[in-house]
């Protein structure tokens, strides 16, 4: 499984849940527990460990993000583009 790279930050641990369409992202595997979070103004979540350092991120519709062909747009904690091809890779293909 490839790590996922995004603004700088690298998440080798990922679950999608396709029924949900929701991937969820981790900094370690297995993830570190997320202590507190916020929402990112695009509907996602960043999750921080008990330091404040952001170890998990959460992607609302990724599959929808990948089908459109569109770069997945996130704030963490400035904007950042993944591509639709980089982001399907967590997705199974």
């Amino acid at each position: 499984m490839s790590a996922i790279q995004i603004a700088g930050l690298s998440f080798p641990h990922h679950s999608y849940d396709a029924d949900a369409d929701v991937l969820y992202l981790g900094t370690t595997v297995p993830p570190i527990p997320i202590v507190d979070g916020d929402e990112t103004p695009e509907g996602h979540f960043v999750g921080y460990d008990r330091r404040g350092t952001i170890v998990g991120l959460t992607i609302v519709g990724p599959r929808h993000i990948v089908n459109a062909g569109e770069p997945l747009v996130v704030t963490v904690p400035q904007p950042a583009t993944v591509a639709p091809d980089d982001l399907a890779l967590a997705l199974g293909g």
